[in-house]
């Protein structure tokens, strides 16, 4: 079994990532792995380039996006401690899943910008089909 990346960032996540998707893809091939997640933080402003990288180089595409998690809930921002917060990767499994993460990024953009893009909880569970989330140790 080889190693995957899961959870990579482009030059797409601001303060986060250096290279393009291109570029990332291009490390993957010469690192001689066959898949990779791209995971750029609230957004999918790179996935077009990504998916044709990936189809040019023949690597598995993984897609996802990183989010802060907020366990108190968006109306509570202000007053939430830092130890309420967590970061997560949530990647695409389906159609399904395509749909739920737009529909995240989205609400997080809108409904849950407290200086970065925030979901809740109940964001997550409602929205969870089709989404495989990687998720630190919350007790």
């Amino acid at each position: 079994m080889s190693f995957v990346h899961l959870n990579c960032h482009s030059n797409y996540s601001f303060h986060d990532g250096v290279c393009s998707p291109t570029e990332l893809v291009q490390r993957i091939v010469e690192a001689g792995q066959s898949s990779v997640g791209l995971t750029d933080g609230c957004n999918f402003y790179g996935v077009t380039e990504f998916v044709k990288a990936c189809a040019k180089f023949k690597v598995r595409p993984l897609i996802g996006c990183e989010f802060w998690i907020d366990t108190q809930g968006l109306d509570n921002m202000q007053y939430a401690r830092r130890s309420d917060r967590y970061k997560t990767v949530l990647l695409i499994k389906n159609k399904e899943g395509f749909y739920n993460l737009n529909a995240i990024v989205s609400h997080a953009i809108s409904e849950g910008m407290h200086f970065r893009p925030y979901i809740d909880i109940n964001t997550l569970k409602e929205r969870s089909k089709g989404l495989i989330a990687i998720l630190p140790n919350m007790n």
